[in-house]
């Protein structure tokens, strides 16, 4: 390892990468600036990736290799990778991230230049399997934020936890900060990184924001943890009942009580709707009994997809909520296949108008560019509510499944007459 203290430490955990992580390795080592570490926490990969990243460290003073007995998951391996750092800023990536040769550059550079906490930077998806590349300006949310260019997790008045995504791989750390604190990451299947990387941003001074997009973050990659969230649905509770009780000890909680409320809605609403298979029906009653905790009222919730979901939570059976979801689905279907083929036609007459007009070619281009641009947000939204539309249906389909079993089970129908007598006393 090279003695030099490294501006920057970039940990990574690793498990099963054989056939990806080098790609991705790559891009670290490239980097335009030198003066790094690259700590890489091989989580007892059972293939090759330990070798690879061996030889790699073998030939490379700036990588470190470490590798655990046992397998602990991604939040105690990021734990200790920020253990063994030395760098004055520290990020921590996925291990299917593809960044920008030039990231941890401008990020070091803009992070000194403004002495940050935190410094949150844009980010993209990349679909693993087709590479189409997905835009995420949500990831940042400047409708929520100060205009000034360093604030406070203070100056954030409201919806605090809609201003970012709680992520780690979109956000560069003053590390000796994250030190003084003591905060760590959960050491928990998933949703690992929601309390770390949200209370280091309650308790920022000084939070930057470079707009850039620096780091494509793959999506749909098979046996990703994101992508298997159905085998450890539990934890989605443990992130939140940690946040929560952060906010308590540290006398935040009635000053962010409404913002808290309005995520945990938020956030067990795309639980629920992106989890299949057995897990959805455990995950939905949990869901409810863990709001009900909470005492929610209609007035503490900010937008009105939330109050009708608080709603439907509550009052509805999980088969009734796949039932009305793939309702609602349909219709989102069908509002947008005609905006999408109007834009398509928009585009050709566009096209057609504008090879025989006298507008430059660079205006030409430009106009053809906005509209194909704006032809692949709506053929993405659609791909969305489509896709959203089969999860729900397969879901309905299992649901009802195992309604069907239930009443064709000897004891269903033996207890048919106490259910008959039951009646009368409801």
């Amino acid at each position: 390892m090279n003695m030099v203290s490294p501006v920057v430490s970039v940990v990574i955990p690793v498990y099963n990468g054989d056939d990806y992580f080098p790609t991705v390795l790559e891009c670290v080592l490239n980097q335009t600036l030198d003066n790094i570490e690259i700590i890489i926490i091989d989580d007892c990969s059972t293939d090759n990736t330990n070798a690879y990243i061996g030889d790699v460290a073998s030939r490379d003073p700036r990588v470190l290799a470490i590798r655990n007995d046992y397998s602990l998951g991604a939040g105690a391996s990021r734990n200790i990778g920020l253990s063994q750092a030395r760098g004055e800023y520290i990020i921590f990536l996925d291990d299917d991230d593809i960044i920008d040769v030039d990231m941890l550059l401008r990020l070091y550079d803009n992070a000194k230049l403004n002495d940050a906490d935190v410094l949150v930077f844009g980010s993209e998806f990349i679909n693993w399997n087709t590479k189409e590349v997905i835009d995420t300006p949500w990831t940042i949310r400047n409708d929520l934020l100060p205009v000034a260019s360093i604030f406070s997790s203070c100056d954030i008045k409201k919806d605090f936890f809609h201003a970012f995504v709680w992520w780690p791989w979109d956000k560069f750390y003053n590390r000796e900060r994250i030190i003084k604190r003591g905060l760590r990451f959960q050491e928990i299947r998933t949703s690992n990184d929601l309390l770390f990387t949200s209370t280091q941003m309650l308790l920022a001074n000084r939070i930057a924001v470079l707009p850039n997009v620096l780091i494509q973050h793959s999506i749909l990659r098979s046996g990703s943890l994101e992508n298997t969230r159905f085998k450890s649905w539990e934890c989605a509770f443990e992130a939140l009942s940690g946040l929560k009780q952060f906010l308590v000890s540290h006398s935040l909680y009635e000053h962010r009580k409404n913002d808290y409320i309005n995520y945990v809605l938020s956030f067990l609403k795309w639980n629920i709707d992106t989890i299949s298979g057995a897990a959805f029906e455990p995950l939905f009653i949990q869901s409810r009994m863990f709001i009900l905790d909470l005492n929610i009222s209609e007035s503490d919730v900010y937008e009105s997809d939330l109050v009708n979901f608080l709603s439907d939570l509550i009052s509805l059976q999980p088969v009734d909520y796949l039932l009305k979801s793939r309702t609602e689905l349909y219709q989102k279907v069908n509002r947008l296949e005609p905006v999408l083929n109007k834009t398509l036609r928009r585009l050709n007459e566009t096209s057609d108008s504008l090879v025989k007009s006298n507008e430059s070619k660079a205006n030409k281009e430009n106009m053809i560019r906005s509209l194909n641009q704006e032809n692949s947000l709506l053929e993405a939204s659609l791909c969305s509510e489509v896709k959203k539309n089969m999860d729900t249906e397969v879901k309905l389909s299992n649901a009802l499944n195992y309604i069907k079993s239930i009443e064709a089970s000897k004891i269903w129908r033996g207890t048919k007459g106490l259910r008959s007598i039951r009646k009368w006393f409801l």
